[in-house]
């Protein structure tokens, strides 16, 4: 019997918890086996988390926002 692998692309969002830390909000893609409409717009997508998310917190991969950096100036936890 063949079974076949499902991936999937996803996004979860962030959370603020006790109105003192912030968890990330994940973006997750797998392009292989799409079709190239879903390729293009998901690229289209993360184009435009990279305008709104100009900063980076930490590493590289942790993108955020002018908002989020100011309110991590303020003393908001950041967890990821």
């Amino acid at each position: 019997m063949l079974r076949a692998v499902v991936r999937t692309s996803a996004i979860s969002r962030g959370q603020l918890v006790e109105q003192k830390t912030l968890y990330s909000t994940a973006l997750s893609v797998e392009w292989d086996d799409k079709p190239g409409e879903f390729v293009r717009w998901g690229r289209k997508v993360m184009q435009w988390v990279r305008r709104v998310a100009p900063g980076w917190h930490r590493y590289k991969h942790h993108r955020i926002t002018t908002k989020a950096d100011a309110a991590r100036a303020a003393g908001l936890e950041m967890a990821f």
